[in-house]
């Protein structure tokens, strides 16, 4: 019978750490809130790309979105980071608050806007180690 890895030992294993964000590094929680008169939203011009596919942020100059992100996830992603750990997100939203987010993280991989999670997965994982037998799930 082969001898099964300690936690300590699978953990060492990890190079790669890819998120979706809501209801992963949110509550799932979305806040809409009026804009302030004569504020821009330059996530109009990105969503409006997308032909009005859903999952993108509010197409309306007159509200904003935000979400709620928790500190203890931060500092996880940056103490993984800081262990030499890749990390980054999916995610078929487009948002600015996420961007913002993601900068703040230093995160090496920030996929918006992706109806296709698994082929953008693949297609990271094409970019260079981590290999994917050290990815989960492998392709």
């Amino acid at each position: 019978m082969p001898k099964k890895l300690s936690a300590i030992a699978r953990a060492r294993k990890i190079k790669l750490l890819l998120f979706d964000v809501d209801g992963v590094l949110t509550d799932g929680k979305l806040f809409i809130f009026p804009a302030p008169p004569g504020s821009q939203q330059s996530i109009l011009e990105q969503s409006a790309r997308h032909g009005g596919q859903g999952g993108f942020d509010l197409n309306s100059q007159s509200l904003i979105e935000a979400k709620g992100f928790h500190a203890h996830d931060g500092i996880s992603i940056s103490l993984a980071r800081l262990a030499g750990i890749k990390t980054g997100l999916i995610t078929k939203r487009i948002s600015e608050t996420v961007a913002l987010r993601a900068r703040d993280l230093k995160l090496e991989h920030v996929h918006q806007g992706v109806q296709d999670k698994r082929t953008c997965f693949e297609d990271i994982l094409k970019q260079g180690p981590p290999c994917a037998p050290e990815a989960w799930p492998s392709p």
